[in-house]
């Protein structure tokens, strides 16, 4: 579901961008070259190789099959912006025999925390070519501003959009980033770039207290001594990190992980009583009586909302429409292939908690992600957040970050029915109505 192709070589990256700042006045890299918090390409390399063997041996990647247990990291790279035009992730292709199968996203700045942000198992939309595209770019922002003056042209990930960032000054003085995508030939993204250039700040511009600053770096420099005793191992038995690991090799490392050691163990398994309380609500929710309701788009109208569903419904059913409160249920839409990045970044959002239906006791979606042609509709629920906290602000603040978000009409449907089966069969056919967004079941108590 993540996205890649083969990588190009950070010496190719530069040659490119030589020839095109031969035409771009006040071309430069000015936070590359000062930002004391920047990782060296060759670090972040042996932090993807590391992470790439813990996460064959140990991790998920020991579900993914024979060609990922012949992983190797790649030799190119591409080194990724984010939209502040800053140093944001190393991408580097994972290859098992001549093909590449995936790709490893790690940190270029210490201030992110982690090392490792990215594994992609799949390898569809590489940035390999992202430097090819960055003429192509820059006549999309020079039409977008005409008379700008075009500043600066790099490769971009604005989860999970991965494009160039054209940084121009307009005519009337203002400094913008556009984050133009390739794949449609338009801006998708605009930020002003002017501003307080000493302040440090995140890839998505939060700027960071001292404090903040110190507890990344101590994270990151925990990640980074994990990966260096991995490779200590590596040493100690003769291991060559730059081939697949032989069977023997294997079998060493993942004793090395089981035993007690500084790496991250893969997270533990649900506890019994865990699984027993899933169980339960199951047994619960497969008894009790619940309500039909679906969502549409928030603009459709009440009476388009009302044929839709009449004609799923039997013939003598009354049907009434009535719209709900407002509710805290919105969507997100991408296409199939930035999905998983955007749930993962929603998921383990720092400061807005996002919970599916799966988390919701009384609330049960027929089909959630859902599937269209080529995007994914995904419903989520942000009324799970501190007392206090304004959830239209949450959205709003989710839509400035980048996130395809929607918010969408829910209507409760009054009708009867002969039996259940009469009732689970309209609305398994109202589902697959493609005006439809989601059919939600509503559990009552009693």
């Amino acid at each position: 579901m993540f996205k890649w192709k083969y990588a190009v070589s950070i010496l190719s990256l530069i040659i490119i961008a030589f020839v095109i700042g031969m035409f771009l006045p006040n071309q430069s890299m000015p936070e590359e070259s000062i930002d004391p918090y920047t990782v060296p390409e060759d670090i972040a390399r042996d932090h993807a190789v590391a992470a790439i063997i813990e996460f064959i041996v140990a991790g998920p990647g020991s579900e993914e099959g024979e060609m990922w247990r012949n992983a190797t990291v790649g030799s190119g790279s591409v080194l990724l912006y984010d939209l502040n035009n800053r140093p944001f992730v190393y991408h580097f292709p994972v290859e098992s025999g001549d093909a590449e199968i995936g790709g490893i996203k790690v940190a270029a700045r210490k201030i992110l925390g982690a090392s490792v942000l990215w594994y992609e198992t799949t390898p569809a939309g590489s940035p390999g070519n992202l430097p090819d595209e960055i003429p192509n770019a820059i006549d999309v922002a020079e039409e977008r501003y005409p008379g700008s003056i075009i500043q600066s042209a790099v490769p971009c990930y604005a989860p999970p959009v991965t494009g160039i960032l054209v940084g121009i000054e307009s005519e009337d003085g203002a400094e913008k980033g556009l984050l133009v995508d390739p794949e449609r030939g338009s801006v998708v993204r605009e930020r002003d770039l002017g501003g307080n250039e000493t302040a440090v700040v995140d890839h998505l511009g939060n700027v960071l207290s001292e404090d903040e600053i110190e507890r990344r770096i101590e994270t990151w420099n925990t990640t980074s001594q994990n990966y260096s005793d991995i490779f200590e191992f590596a040493e100690e038995h003769g291991i060559d990190t730059e081939q697949p690991l032989s069977n023997e090799d294997f079998s060493r490392y993942a004793r090395y992980f089981e035993s007690p050691a500084p790496v991250p163990s893969p997270p533990a398994e649900p506890e019994p009583e865990e699984t027993g309380s899933n169980q339960d609500l199951e047994e619960w929710q497969s008894s009790a009586e619940w309500n039909m309701a679906a969502a549409f788009e928030a603009g459709m109208p009440e009476e388009e909302i009302a044929a839709v569903i009449e004609t799923y419904l039997p013939e003598a059913a009354r049907v009434e429409v009535r719209e709900k409160p407002r509710n805290f249920w919105i969507y997100l839409t991408s296409t199939n292939a930035e999905f998983g990045a955007y749930k993962a970044d929603l998921e383990n959002h720092p400061d807005v908690h996002v919970c599916g239906d799966e988390d919701a006791f009384f609330v049960d979606i027929l089909e959630n992600p859902k599937t269209r042609g080529d995007y994914t509709l995904w419903a989520i629920d942000i009324s799970q957040n501190p007392v206090g906290v304004d959830q239209n602000d949450l959205f709003e603040q989710l839509v400035r970050e980048g996130f395809p978000l929607e918010t969408m009409k829910i209507v409760d449907i009054q009708a009867q029915f002969q039996d259940d089966e009469e009732k689970e069969e309209a609305a398994r056919q109202l589902n697959e109505d493609e005006r439809v967004l989601f059919v939600m079941k509503e559990f009552l108590l009693c």
